[in-house]
């Protein structure tokens, strides 16, 4: 089976928090008025703020009071109950140790990924819970191996997604909002410069070497085609389509919440999980463990105890959940779990497949934080 479309070329994520790279111009030019203001006795010292997204770890990073310019995110915009606009003051503040703040960023992942998993997950599908709790199974006996990484690219995608508050406000001298129907009502948001860079250090340091690296490997064991090799790009699969879902609901949730009157989104992510399809169904004829007559003797040759077992209660949730399941394709893709997913599981997929519903067109600008 040939496929003219290249995998290596599929988009995952966002590719940058700035257009045309503006955020080092950026931190180049506060840099140099810094050393001037430094000179003159007008900008204090750096801080180590703790930071969290609720979930996991804290992360750790350091910060610094910046010479606030004309054209500066100072604030964040929000609309009350009544429909006025408001803005939530932010004072000028950025992180100054971006390779500290990369590090941890590192740290915070690795140790926080399952937490984010477990507890985010914990109210979906029967059949995402299973089938991520299979992966974290796999992965503690494959350390290092695609499934792990795909795992901790869903992890670290989540972290441009959720929202950064600061720990320990009162070092900057911060109060949470007490207005009921503000969206920070209660915690003290990072400034809209530090949520900038912390979505361009997650983009840089996380995501794109995670999502070439998981790329590269899927392609490999796809191309040699081992039946050794289906449980591991099964899961693989399963967790990229699971994390575009969980993107494609942000995007929805983030236009709500900005006020954006047209939604943009990416074709890319559609053009994505058309691409893994193919490849999955055409080259590893990937769906056809999870048929009914599959069990027959000699099927289960190369796979685990373990994995027999999940294919199996993966094979009567699949009955037990077919006309929700075969109803997702009347619906529209955004917000809709298991959309792409079960795609993934249904013998009867066509790479022609109509969408129903809107394809919101795409700009990356709409999405960009800064």
């Amino acid at each position: 089976m040939c496929i003219r479309v290249e995998l290596l070329d599929i988009k995952l994520h966002r590719l940058g928090s700035t257009l045309n790279d503006d955020l080092a111009a950026w931190i180049a030019r506060k840099q140099a008025l810094e050393v001037q203001a430094s000179e003159q006795q007008i900008i204090r010292a750096p801080r180590t703020i703790l930071l969290t997204q609720d979930l996991g770890a804290l992360l750790v990073v350091e910060v610094t009071e910046y010479v606030p310019e004309e054209g500066d995110p100072l604030s964040y915009d929000w609309t009350d109950t009544e429909g006025n606009p408001r803005k939530l003051k932010m004072p000028p503040y950025c992180i100054s140790n971006t390779s500290q703040a990369m590090s941890n960023m590192v740290d915070y992942i690795n140790l926080s990924g399952h937490a984010y998993i477990e507890q985010l997950l914990a109210g979906a599908n029967s059949i995402t819970q299973k089938t991520f709790q299979a992966a974290l199974n796999y992965v503690t006996f494959n350390q290092g191996s695609m499934v792990s990484d795909a795992l901790k690219l869903w992890s670290a995608t989540r972290l441009t997604e959720r929202t950064w508050r600061i720990c320990n406000s009162h070092v900057l001298g911060l109060e949470p909002s007490t207005e009921p129907d503000n969206p920070w009502c209660g915690i003290v948001p990072v400034t809209p410069i530090m949520d900038t860079q912390l979505d361009e250090l997650a983009i840089r340091t996380l995501l794109l070497p995670l999502s070439e690296r998981v790329l590269k490997g899927l392609k490999a064991k796809i191309e040699e085609n081992r039946k050794a090799d289906w449980y591991e790009i099964y899961l693989t699969v399963f967790i990229l389509l699971s994390d575009i879902e969980y993107i494609l609901s942000d995007v929805v949730e983030y236009a709500a919440r900005h006020g954006l009157q047209v939604l943009s989104l990416s074709a890319g992510y559609m053009h994505a999980c058309k691409t893994l399809l193919a490849y999955f169904h055409f080259v590893c004829q990937g769906s056809k463990p999870f048929q009914t007559g599959w069990s027959s003797p000699g099927a289960s040759n190369g796979f685990t105890s373990a994995e027999l077992a999940y294919i199996h209660d993966l094979q009567e949730e699949l009955t037990r959940q077919e006309q929700t399941l075969r109803d997702l394709q009347y619906k529209p893709m955004y917000g809709k779990e298991l959309y792409w997913c079960f795609q993934a599981l249904s013998a009867s997929w066509r790479a022609d497949q109509p969408h129903m519903g809107p394809v919101y067109g795409f700009t990356e600008e709409d999405f960009l934080t800064s």
